[in-house]
């Protein structure tokens, strides 16, 4: 509760002017000289104030349980119980008002109760507020001072429905705002999407990069190791005309079978999934190539020798195969994978290589190869391939990269010169001592 005697003179003394009291409601409404009127309900100690708002113009704001401290400064500036930030007086503003005002109420209050009318007072222009802020005119002024003071009750009704109209004209103005943030916004996630797209993109494009990368090496790193290169002899001009025209880096392996008369070659492309071949190659392998469609396993090692022998491993890890019994058997009992195949003079005699080092023969294998094997390399397995030829020809090569070979003097000497740099990394034999085709790296 507010002394309404102390709640007068205290307006006084804050340079306002009562401009209504209603004894029914227990209110006294006062105006200071920006034209804001302060309703105080002194038997309640609620303070309202009807202030120029930025969008709905007079605009009353409440206050409960208000002390005279309190009161002081609300006279002073009727907006700062309601702490919203915006038509604040400095305090050099504050300061001069408060002084002006004090040396005008006494004069102001005096003619007001000698001619019983409320003077006009002049409005004064705030140093800081929105450039929204709506006017305040003097007509507003004077419906104010004629405006009843409301009870409590009714004073809050008034404002509330107010406050929903300023709610509604409020949400109406945040979706039109909001539409046009909506059209930067769908911007940004417009260029967003292209900018993660371009991402994707670039990430997939490089993805297929270092794919391609990563298969050009092991293609690198297959075509090292099987040789980039191939020399040979032969008396077949078909046969070498054919490896002049069809041998190649690309080349995933190649064979050959025959002798003096006739040697057969075969050649298997890794970059066309083909075979290409002579006549003279054994006839079951003949007729099992020529069924194979584009769509089928392709071949991945072949190995030929005479009487229709051969071996041909294919993509899903499937054989096709001729032999003797005990090769036959060998192949179809075996969990280890081979790695290469040699078939020797006599159709009984066969050596098998296989991924883990280790090797199986049978047969009349070179002893010189026999020999190396088990007393040069004490029974190491890491062997990696080896061939057989006429007159205890034989080819070795072990996985430190060391070779071993009995081959004909010429032909050897040709292979030891520096330009092949010990490159040699294959040797197959014909049937006789002057067919050899080498593959290597020089």
């Amino acid at each position: 509760m507010l002394d309404l005697q102390n709640v007068r003179r205290l307006a006084r003394e804050e340079g306002l002017i009562e401009i209504q009291y209603n004894a029914i409601n227990r209110g006294v409404s006062f105006r200071n000289a920006e034209g804001s009127r302060i309703n105080v309900w002194h038997t309640t100690g609620t303070v309202g104030t009807y202030v120029n708002h930025p969008r709905l113009g007079g605009s009353q704001l409440f206050r409960r349980d208000v002390d005279m401290h309190l009161l002081r400064e609300i006279f002073r500036n009727p907006r700062v119980h309601t702490k919203l930030g915006y038509h604040f007086r400095d305090e050099l503003d504050r300061r001069r008002r408060s002084t002006s005002s004090k040396s005008s109420s006494r004069t102001t209050t005096s003619r007001a109760s000698i001619h019983g009318s409320s003077p006009r007072a002049r409005s004064r222009t705030p140093r800081r507020c929105p450039t929204n802020h709506a006017s305040t005119t003097p007509r507003d002024h004077i419906s104010k001072e004629h405006e009843d003071v409301q009870d409590e009750e009714g004073a809050a009704k008034a404002q509330l429905e107010k406050l929903k109209i300023e709610r509604a004209d409020l949400d109406a103005e945040i979706a039109s705002v909001q539409s046009v943030l909506d059209v930067f916004e769908k911007q940004r996630q417009e260029e967003k999407c292209k900018e993660d797209e371009r991402k994707r993109a670039e990430e997939e494009q490089a993805r297929l990069e270092r794919e391609r990368i990563e298969m050009e090496a092991t293609k690198e790193r297959k075509r090292i190791e099987r040789g980039k290169r191939a020399i040979w002899w032969t008396h077949d001009k078909d046969t070498s005309e054919h490896m002049k025209k069809n041998m190649n880096s690309e080349v995933s392996c190649f064979a050959i079978c025959g002798g003096e008369n006739r040697v057969a070659c075969l050649l298997q492309h890794d970059d066309s999934r083909s075979s290409s071949w002579t006549s003279g190659v054994p006839t079951t392998l003949d007729k099992f190539l020529r069924s194979r469609a584009m769509y089928h396993p392709q071949p991945t090692y072949i190995a030929m020798g005479s009487q229709g022998r051969y071996y041909c491993e294919l993509e899903n890890g499937r054989a096709q195969f001729n032999g003797p019994s005990s090769f036959c058997d060998l192949v179809h009992e075996t969990k280890r994978h081979i790695r290469s195949v040699a078939f020797g003079p006599d159709y009984d005699t066969w050596f098998v290589v296989f991924t883990d080092g280790g090797w199986e023969y049978e047969g009349d294998v070179p002893s010189e190869l026999d020999d190396t094997i088990y007393r040069k390399r004490r029974g190491q397995a890491d062997l990696e391939f080896v061939s057989l030829g006429p007159n205890d020809q034989y080819f070795l090569r072990c996985k430190n990269g060391r070779v071993f070979w009995n081959i004909t003097a010429y032909i050897s000497n040709e292979l030891n010169k520096p330009e092949y740099g010990g490159g040699v990394r294959s040797v197959l034999f014909g049937d006789d001592v002057d067919t050899c085709f080498v593959r290597g790296n020089w």
